[in-house]
């Protein structure tokens, strides 16, 4: 080659070397001996001029990381093998780059003769990197990608909802995370053609987890390369059996509020009839007594008795329909009371007695010699629970008997287990209604039957029994009749801490005279009130509400007062906050007095500042008991 062809050939490589689109640079003894204008710039300089001459670690975030490259790329450039890697250098300004480097020793032996370097920048292919990672890692959805039916990647998200560790599942075949061969290849069939056209499939069905286990997942593909669908193909599935959970729910929902609809038009219409027939009887009779004042006797008498029993089933309705309320509010409470069990259970059965020998049904007791004598209990929502089970037991039964059965046992020393039965010969019920029948407003049976009422009766009874602490249950079957029983634990009434001591021994008090002022606007309620206080020998002073009560306070001084919760111009809480407001009279005691009786009712008087809470009726030994206490008496008590 002769000398133009030299420097024609030099002139080339230099035009290749400072054109290149890569970073090129030539390093010996550790410094940088020739530089092109890409490398340069990849590294934030000016000119290539800035470069040549410099030792080679100022490309090198720190001087460890410099050694480290000596130690990883002398051994294979001293055996004539290329270094090639991704390595974190430094900027001009000492912000980091990322460069994919290439280097070569020009003379393997003689590696001090220099190193040649092929340098590009991948920082924004390295962000990208880590900006796909955190992807992965934080998506709230399963990613995995597949290539020739494998898995070959998947993140965290995924591995949790298919039940594999770390990368246990690379590798394996893509079918391990389906139901079955059938699955996996009808869903092969049905996105491979989309895939390869490169448009996205889409689907939701069931697929299987580690364990075996299935789950309800919406999944979308996506190849990796459209130009080239071998390449591999994204999957994201996301886990949807709480949403699926919730639309069925949903439509459960749906279906029970559209079946409680039907139910309560049923019993509109049920409790229509049931107004307008004791209702017919009642305006009939009062039509017939007026135009006849002077019927006879035996008539009259049936005609009154037909009025009282007509306005006790309405007096029935309305209460049913209250419960109801009370039960669908959370506010149904009991008020146990001393009952004379024994006695108690031969009413419930004379009652039930009328209406089933009006059927010609017979009504049969077995009760245990160990019942208590005396219990704690609700007598009212007792009575309520048994009429209700026997009533129905009567209604349904056409002919035979029913029974009610009463055992007792021990309960520890103050209360005692009870076991109440109610069986009849009636016709039974089918199984797929033992659980409806306790829903409000439902009813089984022939029309005939369920004409006799409102289908409110099972689901309060039940409500009431579960405020007892027993649950009601049912067996029966068709044609073999129907058993409805249910326990209570119940308290001995003749525990001491329950004997109430005997009302009416209290006649007085010692000491000073003390002064009691009643507010209430009704003068009934009023007049009781002053009646018995003064009988114990208190001076009493009447208000009719609020405003009026404050002005007599103030001017009276009073040691207690007794305030109504409902009044006009002035209510019982604001005058009792006013009260505690009022220099002289904020220590006052004060006992509310209200028909709203519930315990909340009661709780947030107490809260407004009442020291005391009674109910209406007012039972006069509860007063005398909260006015001692109050004013801490010593009553007097009359000799036996």
């Amino acid at each position: 080659m002769n000398a133009a062809e030299i420097n024609r050939t030099l002139l080339e490589l230099t035009a290749i070397f400072e054109n290149a689109s890569v970073g090129i640079m030539f390093t010996r003894d550790q410094r940088i001996e020739r530089c092109n204008g890409r490398g340069a710039e990849v590294f934030g300089y000016a000119s290539a001029d800035e470069l040549i001459g410099q030792p080679a670690s100022i490309l090198y975030a720190d001087a460890a990381s410099y050694a480290r490259m000596g130690d990883v790329a002398a051994p294979l450039l001293s055996q004539g093998l290329p270094f090639h890697g991704d390595w974190v250098g430094r900027r001009a300004d000492g912000t980091p780059v990322w460069c994919n480097l290439y280097g070569r020793a020009v003379d393997p032996a003689h590696t001090e003769r220099g190193t040649v370097w092929v340098l590009e920048d991948v920082t924004a292919l390295r962000q990208m990197q880590r900006e796909m990672e955190a992807i992965m890692r934080n998506a709230p959805v399963g990613i995995g990608f597949t290539k020739d039916r494998r898995i070959v990647r998947y993140n965290k998200r995924w591995a949790e909802m298919f039940g594999f560790e770390g990368d246990e599942a690379v590798g394996q075949p893509a079918r391990v995370t389906f139901i079955s061969d059938e699955q996996y290849d009808a869903l092969g069939r049905a996105a491979g053609p989309l895939l390869s056209a490169g448009k996205p499939f889409q689907t939701e069905h069931f697929m299987r987890r580690k364990d075996g286990a299935q789950f309800y997942v919406s999944m979308i593909g996506y190849v990796q390369d459209p130009a080239q669908p071998a390449a591999g193909t994204i999957w994201i599935f996301e886990d949807r059996g709480a949403a699926r959970q919730a639309a069925q729910s949903l439509r459960e929902a749906r279906d029970r509020a559209e079946a409680a609809n039907l139910a309560k038009s049923r019993f509109l219409a049920n409790m229509s009839h049931e107004l307008r027939t004791p209702l017919n009887s009642v305006l009939g009779y009062a039509q017939l007594m007026q135009l006849n004042p002077h019927m006879e006797p035996a008539r009259s008498a049936v005609a009154l008795d037909t009025i009282r029993k007509s306005g006790e089933h309405l007096l029935a309705l309305i209460n049913d329909v209250l419960d109801l309320s009370r039960i669908e509010a959370g506010r149904l409470e009991l008020h146990p009371t001393v009952i004379d069990l024994p006695q108690f259970l031969r009413t419930v059965l004379d009652i039930i007695g009328v209406r089933a020998s009006s059927k010609g049904i017979a009504t049969l007791f077995d009760g245990s010699d160990d019942l208590p004598r005396r219990v704690l209990a609700d007598e009212h929502r007792l009575r309520q629970v048994l009429l209700n089970l026997l009533g129905n037991a009567v209604k349904f039964t056409s002919g035979g008997h029913v029974s009610l059965r009463a055992r007792s046992e021990s309960d520890g020393p103050s209360s005692a287990r009870l076991h109440f039965a109610v069986s009849d010969t009636g016709p039974g019920i089918a199984a797929d209604h033992l659980e409806s029948i306790f829903q409000p407003f439902e009813q089984v049976g022939d029309i005939e039957q369920r004409v006799g009422g409102t289908g409110l009766g099972l689901a309060i009874s039940r409500e009431l029994v579960h405020a007892m602490g027993g649950e009601i249950r049912v067996d029966s079957q068709l044609g073999a009749g129907s058993v409805f029983s249910f326990d209570v634990s119940l308290p001995l009434a003749g525990a001491p801490e329950q004997i109430a001591q005997a009302p009416g021994a209290v006649c007085g008090y010692t000491g000073r005279r003390r002064r009691v002022l009643v507010v209430d606007d009704d003068a009934n309620n009023r007049r009781v009130l002053a009646d018995a206080l003064t009988h114990l020998g208190f001076e009493v002073a009447e208000a009719a509400d609020g405003e009026q009560g404050l002005r007599r306070a103030k001017g009276m001084r009073p040691d207690l007062i007794l305030m109504d919760k409902v009044m006009p111009v002035m209510d019982g809480l604001e005058a009792i906050r006013r009260l505690r407001l009022t220099p002289g009279l904020q220590d006052v005691p004060i006992v509310s007095v209200s028909a709203s009786a519930g315990s909340s009712e009661q709780s947030h008087t107490l809260d407004m500042g009442a020291d005391a809470f009674l109910g209406k009726p007012i039972v006069l030994e509860r007063l005398v008991e909260q006015v001692g206490r109050l004013l801490q008496l010593e009553w007097v008590r009359r000799a036996e």
